[in-house]
């Protein structure tokens, strides 16, 4: 067994201890009761408003919430209790013993990163058509937007995901790590002030995964900005992760 499948089958025991899955989920299906009451029993009881289809202002009720705050959260957690382990054991200096490489050691936690947030975008995709069905949305369903929000929200997320392993390093304190994790979310709400089209919110990466569910596909050159920037963020926060576990042994 590679060097590589043996930290990811480690990485798996430690989290199908964790009650990382009850935290993950709470925090999902949270903004989208929200927005499913807000949409049903607000937006279209009280106003009847419902000259659009029904499944876009669902979808936007949701996003409002769970983009902007909730998934940008989420991946903290993930991140945060996939390192948790090493930090609480004191465990740094054991992996720097062990014959792996660094380089190994990262991607076998951000694979599980990404794919802890690709569940996690399934179950809120399917919690929202779940919910939609039950309340007789007749419309078609929107199968080409539910397609963007769930790869280039997830993109946008795994993107956000390296550069919160790289503050997750640099923080001896996982709370706090986390605490600054969730601040930094809050001004993904200036998303919404950008007009549709514009790439200026691609420069907040917290503002990715949002970004990449509601605006990305507006026109070709926010589509290109949002790709080039997730790359960015990607490729520059992995390599100093890697540049750190190495330089101070971690």
């Amino acid at each position: 067994m590679s060097s590589l499948n043996q930290t990811l089958v480690a990485e798996w025991f430690k989290i199908k201890k964790s009650k990382i899955w009850y935290f993950v989920f709470v925090l999902m299906i949270a903004p989208v009761l929200y927005g499913v009451i807000i949409h049903h029993q607000i937006v279209i009881g009280k106003y009847h408003y419902n000259k659009e289809n029904p499944w876009y202002m669902l979808i936007m009720m949701v996003q409002l919430f769970y983009g902007t705050i909730f998934l940008p959260v989420i991946v903290s957690v993930i991140v945060g209790t996939l390192i948790n382990y090493e930090k609480n054991a004191n465990n740094w200096e054991r992996v720097s013993l062990i014959p792996i490489k660094k380089y190994n050691f990262y991607v076998s936690k951000m694979i599980w990163t990404a794919i802890i947030i690709l569940l996690t975008q399934l179950f809120m995709i399917a919690t929202i058509i779940m919910y939609g069905l039950a309340l007789n949305y007749g419309s078609y369903l929107p199968v080409k937007i539910f397609s963007s929000l769930f790869l280039l929200g997830t993109l946008g997320a795994i993107s956000l995901g390296t550069l919160s392993f790289y503050i997750f390093l640099c923080i001896k304190s996982n709370r706090l790590s986390l605490i600054i994790c969730i601040i930094l979310s809050f001004p993904t709400f200036l998303a919404l002030s950008n007009p549709p089209g514009s790439w200026t919110p691609t420069l907040y990466p917290w503002t990715l995964p949002f970004f990449g569910m509601t605006q990305a596909t507006t026109n070709t050159t926010t589509f290109i900005a949002f790709i080039i920037a997730c790359s960015l963020v990607l490729i520059i926060f992995s390599l100093l992760s890697i540049k750190r576990m190495k330089k101070y042994n971690l």
